[in-house]
């Protein structure tokens, strides 16, 4: 015999346990909440790791671009200070040549040599610091001012290949170069 005979009795057993349907109702939706909670908690954990290692990425980039450019600027500067040692060593060279030369023209002189020596260009000295000397004594400057004269033009000669030299130096490295995209 079936359970529900009539409509009226189906209808009196849902007044009775009428408060079921609701709770049933609720209970489906909240397994589908909860369902649906767990899914939003593992992409939120999977973000936030997924954002911790964007960070430390970023700091251990950091780091890294920092000690390439320490390296960077210690290469630089060791480049400077041998590119100053080189031009100060030069120079001086220079310096002491005109020196030199301007001591044997000075003792020439004062011995009384009439060779004609005291009174030379200079032409046949191939270093170039003979050739700035002499080109102050052709100026009609005295002995000493074209000492001088020949020693500040050194300076600036040397100065100017200082400067042509340290400008010339790689102060971005070896920085990758970008990949072109395709």
């Amino acid at each position: 015999m079936p359970v529900f005979t009539t409509l009226d009795a189906a209808i009196a057993l849902l007044k009775r346990f009428w408060w079921a349907i609701p709770i049933l109702a609720l209970s489906i939706a909240l397994l589908a909440t909860r369902a649906t909670l767990a899914d939003a908690k593992r992409d939120l954990t999977a973000e936030q790791t997924a954002h911790r290692q964007t960070i430390q990425n970023y700091r251990t980039a950091a780091a890294e671009r920092k000690a390439a450019d320490l390296a960077n600027v210690q290469r630089v500067k060791a480049e400077g200070d041998a590119i100053s040692k080189e031009t100060i060593d030069d120079y001086q060279a220079r310096i002491d040549a005109l020196r030199r030369n301007f001591a044997e023209r000075v003792r020439i002189a004062t011995a009384g040599d009439t060779g004609g020596t005291a009174g030379t260009d200079m032409s046949s000295l191939s270093d170039a610091a003979g050739r700035v000397d002499a080109a102050a004594c052709k100026a009609g400057l005295p002995e000493r001012d074209a000492l001088i004269a020949s020693e500040q033009a050194e300076q600036l000669i040397a100065l100017q290949a200082w400067v042509a030299k340290v400008a010339a130096i790689d102060t971005n490295g070896e920085r990758p170069q970008p990949r072109e995209s395709r």
